[in-house]
Formats: C-alpha cells, sequence, structure tokens
C-alpha cells in the first residue's frame, strides 16, 4: 500500500517503528565502530583517523561522523550510556556534547575523571535538548563550557576562524602588533596569525628555504621586523647552528605528541622505535651478560639533512599505502620518520630505510611487526592491554 493511502492512525505507527528501528541500527552502527577502531582497521585501509574513514568510506557528513565517534567511545567508557541511549533518555548529538565536555575538562584539570564523575554528568544530560546541556555544561565549568572552536568558508579564498583564547594570548599579540608597527600600517590579527605561523613552519618544516623568506622574494608588501628574527639565533652564527637548532626543536615538537590518548580523539602517537628502545632497555638491565661487547646497534640519530632529503622525497605526507586498497594514506598531521626496518632489529638511519608515516601508522606498522599484546602495553597504558 502507497504511503498516501494509509490512515492517519497507520502512518504515525509505521514512522514510529522505522524510528524504532532507524535507532537500533544506529546502536550496531556504534558497536561496528569500536570493534573497527579496536583492530585499527580504519588505518589499514590507509586512513589516519576514524573520522576520516567514517567520511571518506561510509560517507557520513562531519557532524554525523563526529558524533557517532563521540557516542562510541563514552559507550566504551561508560557502559551506563548505552542503556540511557536505547530507552531514549539521551541520543546521540548529547552524547557526544558530553565527550567534548569530558575531554576538554580532562584537559583543563591535566587528569582523568572517574568513573563515578562521569555517571553523574551522564545524569545530568538525561531527557534534556542540546541547549539544555550546554547551560548545565555552563553551570558546572563556565570556563569549559564556553570552549568552542569553528571554522567555515566565507568565501572561495576565505575562511571565518573562531576561536575563544587567554587573556596572555591576547597580550602577546597587542606586543607582536606593536613590534611590527613599523612595518605594516594594518596589522590585522589575520595578518599577525599569518606571521606567527610563517615563524613556526621555519622551524618545524625540515626544508631548505623558509615561508617568510619564500614570500620575501616574491615581492610581498609584508616584512618581517629585524627585532623578531634576530632574536631566534641570538648570539649564534646562523649559518654554523641553525641545523643543531632546527633539530633539537623537531624533536621536542615530536616527543610533545608521543603520550596522546587516542581515546580521548587525541590519538596515541607513540612510535614503533621508541617503544622497542624501552623494551631494549630493559632487557640490557636484566642480564648485560647477555649482551655481546662487539655488537653495536646503529644510531637512533637522524641528521637534519637526512630528515630533509626523506621530508622532500615524501612530499610532506604519511607514505602508509594499504596493500588491499593500494590506497595511500598522504596525511600531513602528526607526521613522524619511520625505519621501515626498525632500530631495534639493526635498521639504519639511511634514506632508504626511512620513510614519513602519520602517527597512526606508524603505531600500526609497530603492531604489524611486534604484534598487538606485545605494544598494547605500551599503547594502552598499564592495567589496559588486553
Amino acid at each position: 500500500m502507497e504511503i498516501s493511502n494509509l490512515s492517519d492512525s497507520d502512518l504515525l505507527g509505521r514512522t514510529k517503528a522505522l524510528v524504532r528501528e532507524e535507532s537500533k541500527m544506529t546502536q550496531n552502527v556504534l558497536e561496528y565502530l569500536r570493534v573497527i577502531e579496536l583492530r585499527r582497521l580504519y588505518a589499514k585501509r590507509g586512513y589516519s583517523s576514524l573520522f576520516e574513514f567514517c567520511m571518506k568510506e561510509l560517507g557520513y557528513s562531519e557532524s554525523s561522523a563526529q558524533r557517532r565517534i563521540s557516542a562510541m567511545r563514552i559507550i566504551k567508557n561508560i557502559p551506563e550510556a548505552k542503556v540511557k541511549l536505547q530507552s531514549g533518555e539521551v541520543n546521540l548529538s548529547t552524547l557526544s556534547q558530553l565527550q567534548s565536555f569530558i575531554r576538554k575538562e580532562e584537559a583543563s584539570k591535566s587528569r582523568r575523571l572517574n568513573t563515578e564523575q562521569k555517571l553523574e554528568l551522564l545524569s545530568v544530560i538525561e531527557n534534556k535538548s542540546q541547549r539544555e546541556c550546554q547551560k548545565e555544561f555552563v553551570k558546572l565549568s563556565p570556563e569549559v563550557a564556553k570552549q568552542k572552536e569553528n571554522l567555515r568558508p566565507v568565501s572561495e579564498k576565505l575562511s571565518e576562524l573562531r576561536v575563544v583564547t587567554s587573556n596572555e594570548l591576547v597580550k602577546k599579540l597587542e606586543e607582536l602588533r606593536n613590534l611590527l608597527s613599523h612595518k605594516n600600517k594594518t596589522n590585522t590579527l589575520a595578518e599577525l596569525l599569518e606571521i606567527i605561523f610563517d615563524l613556526a613552519l621555519d622551524k618545524l618544516v625540515p626544508k631548505g628555504t623558509s615561508a617568510a623568506e619564500v614570500k620575501l622574494k616574491q615581492g610581498g608588501e609584508r616584512e618581517l621586523s629585524q627585532p623578531i628574527i634576530h632574536n631566534q639565533v641570538q648570539g649564534q652564527h646562523q649559518g654554523q647552528h641553525q641545523d643543531q637548532y632546527q633539530d633539537q626543536y623537531q624533536d621536542q615538537y615530536h616527543d610533545q605528541y608521543q603520550y596522546q590518548d587516542q581515546g580521548q580523539d587525541q590519538g596515541q602517537d607513540q612510535g614503533q622505535d621508541q617503544y622497542q628502545y624501552q623494551d631494549q632497555s630493559q632487557d640490557q638491565h636484566q642480564g648485560q651478560s647477555q649482551k655481546s661487547p662487539l655488537v653495536q646497534k646503529p644510531s637512533r640519530y637522524i641528521s637534519v639533512r637526512l630528515k630533509r632529503e626523506v621530508y622532500q622525497r615524501d612530499e610532506g605526507k604519511c607514505q602508509y599505502t594499504d596493500p588491499l586498497t593500494k590506497r595511500k594514506c598522504e596525511s600531513r598531521h602528526k607526521l613522524q620518520y619511520e625505519h621501515i626496518i626498525p632500530v631495534a632489529l639493526n635498521g639504519e638511519a639511511t634514506l632508504k630505510n626511512l620513510t614519513l608515516y602519520c602517527a597512526v601508522h606508524n603505531q600500526l606498522a609497530a603492531v604489524n611487526i611486534f604484534g598487538a599484546k606485545k605494544m598494547n602495553k605500551h599503547i594502552l597504558g598499564p592495567g589496559q592491554a588486553k
């Protein structure tokens, strides 16, 4: 029977039945996503994140993908949330809000919320709309709840960036605006941000020519003031020490992301070389007599020049390729210098043995070589590996 021929009562009854079926299907999707994440199947298929996998492989929009991933992770951490989702006391949107609030709250306090605290927050959002949930979160933690970033395109060449910042950062922007006031007439925030990003890229991107130098060579109107440039190498001869300074800066940046928690949307970024170094050190402490004094492990050091060669050859992209679909990751996020043959297996730091991997595929490579059981001790932390 066509929908148009249904009576009002039949139309309403069938619609409710479809909604219940849709809800069950959504809950099944969340369970499937949990197992996909557990198996790192998204990484095997050449994606740098579960979020990217959901959009490009499953066809979800950004917001739909984020809601499902957030709901899946909150259910994984709080099983009671699944029961409330089934009963309709919460929905994907409010669970996603809760997951975001918990993540920001933990980041602001630099500690994890315990199960009791999470359950209390879960009870706060029961039978509430998104607007009502937001009001509750503002009551609990005004500064955290109001943290919201937004990036949206406003034209073909322009985008609008909206962020909430600390007063300390505002003071720094004003100080930078004053330092550049004799060179630039406008000094808009967009111009200041571009200058800051150019300077950061000069240090983080292992290229021979800096982003700022390229702009100046191209005849750009903006010119960096001398004090900002010279303060970075004050008391040094730039040609003699720049490589050493850049290498140290990159190593600090690399190490900063080694111990993030993927379960909280930050990614687990410990590279396989770091894991193997720990295991190797433990083995050495257990018995020096087992190690031959004539055997010398390859150096872990990678020179700045070699980093540049690897980065330029790989075009600043993750080189992981799915052996099944041949899809290449090509992510530029949290790139790491990957030893194809690990240092723990006598792999050397050569152009042939080095490649660029994103953190997710660096981790996947370690799991593939050394096994999930061994690697999960480092990835998940004590007491969480299975």
